[in-house]
């Protein structure tokens, strides 16, 4: 049974929007190895790319999520999820190969074990440390990968195969900056590199530099080799970018406080909604649609029933005192006095509601001002 948990590097108590950002990361670094010209790392990115996509289907569905971790749980206690033995042939000598044969079927206990023959048989060459590399990354032991593409990359270093494995590297360890500076190296090295595009607006991404990020998405949208992938990945930034919208800020979010705002949102999301029809896509567009539509409803707001009374009360004297003036001119004065005094009253209160009857963002501008 597969530890979806485990393979989209979350913890069994992670909120769903924690894994869905694990698993958007993790997809993004594995299906654009997918196009890659060495044929292991194509196979091991495309059952990566499969198992994250089973992933996110289960963890991202609550009911089938709580299903799967009763199903988790009895396949633990049961001893499943040990580490699978090491499997090698000491016999075939190619201890590269069967590595590489390893790595693409996901087995990376094993390859790691005869990356290390190879390097005590061949020596430490950068593709060693490369398979080593690779191997570590998918066992975690991220500190061994980073130190061993390092290696990689410095025995290679115009080779942007080794550039965008370690790049992968520091991306799995939250090291943005050094991911980016390794992706830039990459198109230096090859003139431009689908690959290494994506890698810099994920990073870039990650960082909230929203921006920067979707020009290059925009490009690889529009002459990518992978178009459907470039929509998806630039309808989740264009839908990030969508919350920095609103100036005033939160601890736990923001304020829209202008029609402006409003408007530059919707903007935002009618492109994305030309981009993707990804089920969790649409859900983030409907919940925050709904959300504007909310900013965009009045609400009688400054307006205590304590104010309305007094305002009734004074007008109804002043009637009477009107009423009591014109009482001289008989009993039509009198009530004509009512009236007016009565009709004045109405009209200030309707006045006063209407003048306090406002739509949410311009409640929420008066609040931020502090007026109220």
């Amino acid at each position: 049974m597969d530890n979806y948990y485990a393979i989209v590097g979350a913890e069994r108590n992670d909120p769903a929007d924690v894994i869905k950002k694990k698993i958007t990361n993790e997809l993004r670094q594995w299906q654009k190895r997918t196009n890659s010209s060495d044929l292991s790392k194509r196979q091991e990115a495309e059952q990566k790319v499969a198992l994250l996509t089973k992933a996110r289907e289960i963890l991202l569905d609550d009911a089938r999520r709580k299903g799967y971790d009763i199903q988790l749980d009895a396949f633990l206690a049961a001893g499943g999820g040990a580490q699978a033995p090491v499997t090698a042939s000491s016999g075939s000598g190619d201890w590269l190969q069967q590595a590489r044969d390893h790595l693409a079927v996901g087995d990376y206990n094993s390859a790691a074990y005869c990356g290390r023959e190879a390097r005590n048989t061949l020596g430490a060459s950068a593709e060693v440390w490369s398979i080593l590399a690779r191997a570590n990354a998918g066992l975690g032991n991220l500190s061994e990968a980073l130190y061993e593409a390092q290696q990689a990359a410095s025995l290679d270093v115009a080779n942007p195969d080794r550039q965008l494995e370690l790049g992968g590297v520091y991306e799995e360890l939250e090291q943005w900056d050094r991911a980016l500076s390794c992706y830039e190296q990459v198109n230096r090295l090859t003139g431009g590199s689908e690959e290494a595009d994506l890698g810099i607006a994920g990073s870039l991404a990650n960082q909230g530099r929203y921006a920067q990020a979707i020009p290059v998405l925009e490009k690889l949208h529009l002459h990518g080799s992978n178009k459907r992938m470039a929509a998806y990945y630039l309808a989740d930034v264009l839908l990030a970018y969508a919350e920095t919208i609103p100036v005033a800020k939160q601890e736990d979010g923001y304020y829209i406080t202008t029609a402006e705002e409003i408007a530059q949102t919707r903007a935002v999301l009618n492109r994305v909604k030309t981009l993707s029809d990804d089920e969790q896509i649409m859900l983030r567009v409907i919940d925050q649609e709904q959300y504007l539509a909310t900013m965009e409803t009045k609400q009688l707001y400054g307006v205590t029933g304590w104010k309305v009374t007094k305002t009734v009360i004074l007008w109804a004297v002043i009637a009477f005192v009107i009423a009591g003036i014109l009482s001289n001119a008989g009993t039509g004065g009198f009530f004509l006095g009512v009236l007016l005094g009565g009709g004045v009253a109405w009209l200030r209160i309707h006045l006063q509601i209407r003048n306090h009857y406002l739509p949410r963002w311009r409640i929420n501008a008066m609040i931020v001002r502090g007026r109220l």
